[in-house]
């Protein structure tokens, strides 16, 4: 799976919150990992969610076209979103990507722009 950026945050370190689009024309979220599978929360076996600024949401509409982020998010009481989604696994998009430690990727099925 080929990705490409669409949108980041500045921050230390170099690998930030960001989204990319793959050559499936799907959507990633790069993001804190939040949360392991758990029926309680609502996340299926081989999902998690990716804590992000929803900034970074917004801009990624922006950049594909789009007014808003649709795609179901959970906000925090930090100020930031969870998104949930698929954990990705491939290895060419993670080659691209290198997760640090902590972080996940993401993948978002359905609608994520309007």
């Amino acid at each position: 799976m080929r990705v490409k950026i669409v949108a980041y945050t500045e921050c230390e370190g170099g690998n930030c919150p960001t989204t990319y689009i793959t050559d499936g024309g799907t959507v990633l979220v790069q993001g804190y990992d939040m949360a392991q599978p758990n029926p309680a929360n609502g996340l299926l076996p081989g999902h998690a969610f990716a804590e992000v600024p929803p900034a970074l949401l917004e801009r990624h509409a922006r950049r594909q076209g789009g007014q808003r982020w649709i795609a179901p998010t959970h906000p925090t009481e930090q100020g930031t979103v969870l998104v949930a989604g698929a954990v990705v696994d491939d290895p060419e998009a993670l080659a691209i990507v290198r997760l640090p430690a902590g972080e996940t990727l993401v993948e978002v099925t359905g609608e994520v722009i309007a």
